[in-house]
């Protein structure tokens, strides 16, 4: 059946299923051809083909009526953060127009806001979460059971489909971590005042609680795999405390406080990450201690925030390390990792692996990850909302995701809508593609400069004074040009990694630069706070025109042209010599400041304004085209006159695709980033985007601005992410595979 509120089909209101493609008006089309093959042209004959072509028309209106309905009532529940009813909503009518296709319009705006619903969809958030910050996930293996720990003194425990199964309390403290017993129905958990307990599951009841040793200084804990000792790490050392005895026993300790900690599920090793980067392997059969180093061929030893045994490898240990490393040791080799990545990303931790070990995960900034370990490629999926804080994979293979907002999510590891290339700790403001290679350079807000893939990263120059955040950046052919203040420097790699980049001085201006370009001969262009369009030649700063009373907030330039935009709103155009050519406005009654000018090969120019509206202007300067992107505080801007194609990015992190020769509705909007995308590509078949943004991530993303059937089997894979849904049937989706 449709949706609530949907205007249901005829099959539908009967209760039969809805046929193939030749549906109800093929049929009736039908019955009007034979009427005349039958020789009936009598006006009864007529009459009833009159009447039945009125029929179809109306039939035909019924449905598009319905497809529109659906559309709207997408829409709703969108705004209310009912991802999985709009998405519903959305595939119904997907498959209603299969069907029976419906104008181009409809089939247009039903794309549209398809791709929109799916970029933005999240993981569905579990009842009844947790009321502090979720600390830490664990999964008793084979029994669908999840316990999630909190800062709000709780554990919850809930079953793989998402529901709460109970609640266990009367902790001393925040719950900073837990964990089950590999072949028994125990968990054991620890709080910030250094609190163990070992309790029976699912009935909860405590078996013992103690305190651990070095109680200021307690990290992970985890049981032996009979659930008849706890394993603990406290202060530099490992500790086993059987739960028949009431001491606990140093196992061994290292030269740094002991973080992560695990068993293998046999019981013969047990493995610590250290603050000193190191990571220590115990064997029960010699009771030796081997120490592992964390360094790779291009990064130094880093700390490891979570270690683990391979499930059904238990020869294997991988560990994250705090530089956002991934390692993976082969415990019969040597000392040093057998596989090694740079992940680049921010803040990762809770490592979590399938049971089975076919897959792995970790969280990061506001991100999942799935590592690139049993074959897969790595996979990344950002998450909106609070930043991720733990993650675990229950029985079904749905993930468990924490937040900090005390959130429970539930999901499958969706693949993201493209590839992230890298990311940085702020803002990135400008990126260069490298001569010769597929390698990108990016300098963000705080002046730090990065290579990827491979992330090699120069931290920022020191300069003299504050550096402050740098508001405009502008990628050259050899180096990266950004304004600080009224000086205009350019940024180029450093001598080695994490070392400062290079900076030089390209010129002063006679006020805070508040636009760059390249000039013609690759100079440098900048526009100020006072109106002045220069170029930098020699660390010397010529003023090329002037716009009285307003500042120049954006800049283009060709062989022979300069574009300008202001923050009144204008767009003026000077040749290379100073003189002006056209003066015009976006809008006349629009005077938010243009944020972005580009100059096309005809010598038309393309601007667009903070608030959303864009014009392109011929030679002459007359307005040819407008657009008005809703909602839309523009950032970003580029056009691809091969593919007639114009893409923006907005201040709400998403990415709006409209035709450049037509001023019709946007055709694509996309949820590309957490917050503003600050700088935007299109490749030369406008097929694909490259995005930085404020979130620091820099995306490749495929737009499919053609392809319904890819944003249906999308969405329909999001909605069968959700354990309650699994295989069952969903209207518009195409039957799962067996």
């Amino acid at each position: 059946m449709a949706p609530t509120g949907i205007i249901a089909t005829e099959h539908e209101l009967a209760g039969t299923s809805a046929p193939t493609r030749r549906g109800p008006l093929f049929h009736r089309r039908v019955a009007v051809v034979a009427c005349f093959a039958a020789g009936l042209t009598t006006g009864v004959a007529v009459r009833a083909i009159i009447a039945e072509r009125a029929a179809l028309g109306a039939a035909q209106r019924s449905h598009e009526r319905a497809v529109e309905a659906s559309l709207v009532q997408a829409a709703a529940l969108a705004s209310n953060d009912d991802d999985a009813g709009a998405l519903r909503s959305l595939v119904w009518a997907a498959g209603a127009l299969s069907t029976s296709p419906g104008p181009a319009a409809l089939d247009a705006r039903l794309l549209h806001d398809l791709a929109f619903a799916t970029s933005a969809a999240d993981v569905r958030v579990a009842g009844a979460a947790h009321l502090g910050e979720v600390l830490a996930i664990a999964t008793l293996p084979g029994a669908g059971i999840v316990a999630t720990a909190s800062a709000d003194r709780t554990v919850r425990l809930w079953r793989s489909d998402g529901r709460v199964l109970g609640e266990l309390t009367g902790f001393g403290g925040a719950v900073t971590a837990l964990r089950f017993a590999a072949s028994a129905a125990r968990l054991v958990t620890a709080d910030d005042r250094g609190q163990v307990a070992v309790w029976e599951i699912p009935s909860g009841q405590a078996v013992t609680v103690f305190d651990a040793p070095r109680l200021s200084q307690l990290g992970e804990v985890a049981l032996m795999p009979q659930g008849d000792g706890a394993v603990i790490a406290a202060g530099r050392g490992v500790w086993l405390r059987p739960l028949a005895s009431e001491r606990a026993t140093l196992m061994y300790q290292g030269n740094g406080r002991a973080i992560t900690l695990d068993v293998d599920p046999r019981g013969q090793r047990v493995a610590s990450g250290h603050e000193d980067g190191t990571v220590l392997v115990w064997h029960a059969e010699d009771l030796e201690v081997r120490v592992l180093g964390t360094a790779s061929a291009t990064t130094p030893e880093s700390t490891p925030v979570a270690v683990r045994f391979w499930p059904g490898s238990p020869d294997r240990l991988v560990a994250l390390t705090e530089s956002g490393g991934l390692r993976v040791w082969d415990l019969g080799g040597d000392e040093w990792p057998s596989e090694s990545w740079e992940l680049g990303a921010r803040g990762l931790g809770s490592l979590a692996f399938a049971s089975d070990g076919s897959a792995a995960a970790a969280v990061g900034d506001g991100e999942i990850v799935r590592l690139p370990l049993a074959g897969l490629p790595m996979v990344r999926r950002e998450l909106q909302g609070p930043r991720t804080t733990a993650v675990a994979f229950a029985a079904s293979g749905a993930l468990f995701v924490g937040g900090r907002d005390g959130g429970v999510r539930v999901g499958q590891m969706m693949p993201s809508l493209g590839e992230q290339l890298g990311s940085r700790p702020a803002p990135v403001l400008a990126v260069q593609a490298v001569p010769g290679g597929r390698e990108l350079l990016a300098l963000d807000a705080r002046g730090g400069l990065a290579r990827f893939p491979g992330v090699v990263a120069w931290t920022a120059p020191d300069l003299d004074g504050d550096l402050g955040p740098l508001a405009r950046a502008l990628a050259g052919t050899d180096g990266i040009t950004a304004a600080v203040g009224a000086e205009v420097l350019k940024w180029t790699p450093g001598d080695g990694p994490e070392t400062p980049a290079k900076v030089e001085s390209v010129c002063t201006a006679e006020d805070v630069v508040v636009s760059l370009a390249i000039g013609p001969g690759a100079q440098t262009l900048f526009g100020d706070a006072s109106g002045a369009i220069g170029t930098c030649a020699g660390e010397t700063a010529h003023v090329v025109a002037r716009i009285e009373g307003a500042q120049v907030s954006a800049l283009a330039a060709s062989s022979s042209l300069i574009a300008a935009g202001t923050d009144t709103g204008k767009v003026v155009v000077f040749d290379t010599a100073g003189a002006q050519r056209w003066r015009g406005a976006i809008l006349e009654a629009d005077r938010a400041p243009v944020a972005e000018v580009a100059l096309q090969a005809d010598g038309g120019v393309i601007g667009a304004s903070r608030g959303g509206r864009v014009a392109r202007f011929d030679p002459r300067g007359e307005v040819v085209t407008r657009w008005y992107f809703a909602k839309c505080e523009v950032r970003s801007m580029a056009a691809s006159e091969g593919s007639d194609r114009l893409a923006v990015g907005c201040g709400d992190g998403t990415l709006r695709l409209a035709r450049l020769t037509v001023g019709e509705p946007e055709m694509l909007r996309l949820q590309l980033h957490r917050g503003g995308i600050t700088w935007l590509a299109l490749d030369p078949d406008g097929q694909t985007a490259t995005t930085a943004g404020v979130d620091g991530r820099i995306l490749r993303t495929p737009l499919h601005a053609d392809a319904l059937d890819v944003w249906v089997s999308r969405a329909c894979s999001w909605l069968r992410s959700d354990p309650q849904v699994g295989e069952a049937a969903i209207s518009g989706c195409p039957e799962p595979r067996p």
